[in-house]
């Protein structure tokens, strides 16, 4: 009966508080898993933090969706600013036949930063979906542990003792 109780005491377990008990890469899947790594996956690929929130990580899923919008913001403006300098460096181009020293060098660093920002992006998504199924692997390791039952057999047993004696009685087996 306490095994009972505490499962439902720990309904709601954090992922951050078990992370360091499980081992995702042992995980095997049972029948009555609360999460499914795969949908956990996909949910990520589509939307950023999805998957976490599937998981009822919702701090973890709400923090990755605005880490990648903010990327996306910031990747929409470098390359609004690369744009801008290269539509400037057009205008005095057609006037003076020579591209604008300040506008090149806008346009260029605006260049590198994208690509850092898209490099950033990419990373983050891809972290994205492993963590997602993580997630979804540790908490349901830690939930088939809290669910299981305590199970008692006895069963009849055949054996010698040390002097070469046979034995018959009975085992008893008790696993929780």
């Amino acid at each position: 009966m306490p095994l009972v109780a505490r499962a439902q005491d720990d309904y709601n377990v954090r992922y951050r508080d078990i992370k360091d008990c499980y081992d995702h890469t042992q995980y095997s899947e049972q029948d009555g898993d609360r999460y499914n790594p795969t949908i956990a996956g996909v949910a990520s690929f589509l939307v950023p933090g999805l998957g976490q929130c599937y998981c009822e990580e919702w701090g973890r899923g709400l923090g990755l969706l605005g880490a990648s919008a903010g990327l996306a913001l910031l990747g929409t403006a470098e390359a609004s600013l690369m744009f801008y300098g290269a539509t400037v460096n057009s205008e005095y181009y057609r006037k003076h036949g020579t591209a604008d020293p300040v506008s090149s060098r806008i346009v260029g660093v605006s260049f590198a930063a994208a690509l850092v920002t898209l490099a950033g992006a990419t990373a983050l998504s891809i972290w994205n979906i492993f963590d997602a199924i993580r997630v979804a692997e540790v908490k349901n390791m830690y939930y088939q542990d809290v669910e299981r039952q305590p199970e008692i057999a006895l069963a009849p047993a055949i054996g010698l003792d040390p002097a070469l004696q046979p034995s018959l009685g009975f085992s008893l087996k008790v696993s929780f």
